[in-house]
């Protein structure tokens, strides 16, 4: 049996679970497609994550970034500073020349906000680009959204790594204008993201998810589904936010879910934050625990509507034909929003009040969500562009059997 190794770079490690889901689509994914290979995936992360590894049948390893923000103020990455330890440097450049093929998967990469020299996460992909180049392993970015690239060293490195791609796949349109407006000449292909095509969990392991929760099957009101982070990273006064969660309480049940758990950046203490606040009459659901994406894909079935502050949030509340509300404070929520056209209303969080967030869930909801779960769907089937540039440029052959 030959072996094919991956060396996967991306935003792992973070507890996110749209991440997560895409992470876990990629290698089933490939194991199914190519069942005579023998798969490795190494992936370099802050954190290793033993819970997802065990999922994916993914190795962690620690990437060059630093364990905290905190840890990192002053610094650039681990084993560039004077007095470093260089071990872990020289151990990504010894996996990296041995391995076929380098994937760049996912997450918001392409962006130079807080960006400088070896600081940040283009950066941080231009050091895993350049030790592929240097040994001559291909590279490829599959999934990629790109920030506004405002500062001069942000383009050039982008213009760069795009020229250094074997293959680009972008998750929105937004993404690709921008890049295609930089780089004119590289090819660029616009592919939905592989979280599309997640199965949902069985219904003996959600019931049991439920339990473990406490929350009931059905509720005495229609639910609403918060995707939520905090109210400044969506763009959002606090008083806005609490304002409208305050209003929608009157209508709705409302269910808190955790799409990010990390400990900077943790869902769960926003959402119990924000329900201590409803007031009296209120009923409040704050999903507590971590659950693998295909539970949690279960959780958002549950809803009538969702307001989404995170984009696999939306992705996910779609993907179950649930009319949703998106927070677009991002270029990636807003195209992703006007694709899936209607049942999918955009909010404006710059100009949005209480009302407004309000009226929008209740337009939402009328429209309803009859044409997300086909739209998505599709995009299940459109993903598989992600696993066939991997397998073409390994040079593996997949028969249409085992491709279905």
């Amino acid at each position: 049996m030959e072996e094919r190794h991956l060396v996967l770079v991306g935003s792992f490690g973070v507890e996110n679970a749209g991440h997560d889901a895409t992470l876990e689509v990629l290698t089933a994914g490939l194991r199914r497609s190519a069942p005579d290979v023998r798969w490795r995936f190494t992936a370099f992360s802050r954190h290793p994550d033993p819970e997802l590894a065990l999922r994916a049948g993914v190795e962690f390893r620690p990437s060059l970034e630093h364990e905290s923000r905190a840890s990192a103020r002053g610094r650039v990455f681990r084993g560039f500073n004077p007095g470093d330890d260089r071990s872990e440097l020289r151990g990504i450049e010894d996996t990296l020349r041995e391995a076929d093929l380098v994937v760049v998967l996912g997450g918001d990469l392409l962006n130079d906000e807080g960006m400088d020299f070896l600081r940040g996460r283009l950066s941080l992909l231009g050091v895993f680009a350049f030790l592929a180049d240097l040994h001559d392993v291909p590279l490829v970015m599959l999934g990629a959204s790109a920030g506004a690239l405002r500062t001069r060293t942000g383009r050039r490195v982008a213009h760069w790594l795009l020229r250094r791609s074997a293959c680009t796949t972008l998750r929105d349109r937004t993404s690709a204008a921008r890049l295609k407006e930089l780089a004119p000449a590289v090819h660029l292909e616009v592919v939905p993201s592989l979280a599309h095509a997640l199965a949902p969990a069985e219904d003996d392991a959600f019931r049991q998810a439920l339990d473990q929760e406490g929350i009931p099957a059905e509720g005495e009101r229609p639910r609403l589904a918060l995707a939520l982070r905090p109210a400044p990273a969506m763009g959002l006064a606090p008083e806005v936010l609490s304002a409208a969660l305050v209003q929608l309480a009157r209508s709705y049940e409302l269910l808190f879910l955790p799409q990010c758990t990390d400990w900077e950046r943790d869902d769960i203490e926003v959402a119990r934050s924000l329900a201590e606040g409803l007031g009296k009459g209120a009923v409040a659901h704050v999903v507590r625990r971590r659950f693998r994406p295909d539970l949690l894909l279960r959780f958002y079935g549950m809803a009538e509507a969702t307001l989404a502050g995170r984009l696999h949030g939306a992705v996910f509340s779609a993907m179950c034909g649930v009319p949703l509300v998106g927070m677009a404070h991002q270029g990636k929520m807003a195209s992703y929003l006007e694709e899936l056209g209607a049942g999918a209303v955009s909010v404006d969080p710059r100009r949005a009040d209480a009302s407004s967030i309000v009226q929008a869930v209740e337009r939402a909801s009328a429209a309803g969500g009859e044409s997300l779960r086909g739209k998505t769907r599709a995009w299940a089937a459109a993903s598989r562009r992600h696993l066939e540039v991997i397998l073409e440029r390994l040079g593996i052959e997949v028969s249409s059997a085992d491709a279905a």
